[in-house]
């Protein structure tokens, strides 16, 4: 059953609230709850639309895009996503292994900087990709 507009919005929205509070949380047990609730977040349906799939993937503006298209740029927008979440994740737990060997407060800031980025108001977008540069996104 496909997921609703209503519903992926509010996946969206509740994405960018779980991202945003695991950057500024240094409370272990705070931490893991986001972590296991940002995995669940991971496997969940967003919005991408065609504006964000045109700008993104070098389509003209005038140019209907088909349903076979369109499902292979949402597929790679939310495989992107999955991977830059576990990405961010792996990270978090770097940073926290050596805060605790060195003693120091944990800084999850720009861990998920990448996940940030792919959210807008309305949609997800994914990244361009260019060669030495990586993951570009238009600002």
């Amino acid at each position: 059953m496909p997921t609703s507009e209503e519903t992926k919005k509010a996946n969206l929205t509740k994405l960018k609230m779980v991202v945003e509070k695991i950057e500024e949380t240094p409370d272990d047990k705070m931490l893991h709850t986001l972590i296991v609730e940002l995995e669940s977040l991971s496997r969940k349906q967003y919005p991408v639309t065609d504006d964000v799939i045109r700008e993104h993937f070098g389509f003209e503006p005038t140019r209907e895009i088909d349903s076979g298209t369109r499902k292979t740029c949402v597929y790679y927008t939310h495989n992107v996503l999955k991977d830059s979440i576990n990405c961010g994740i792996k990270t978090v737990a770097k940073i926290r292994g050596d805060s605790v060997i060195e003693g120091v407060n944990p800084d999850y800031s720009e861990t998920f900087k990448d996940v940030k980025l792919m959210i807008t108001e309305t949609s997800l977008r994914a990244p361009k990709f260019s060669g030495n540069e990586g993951l570009l996104y238009n600002e």
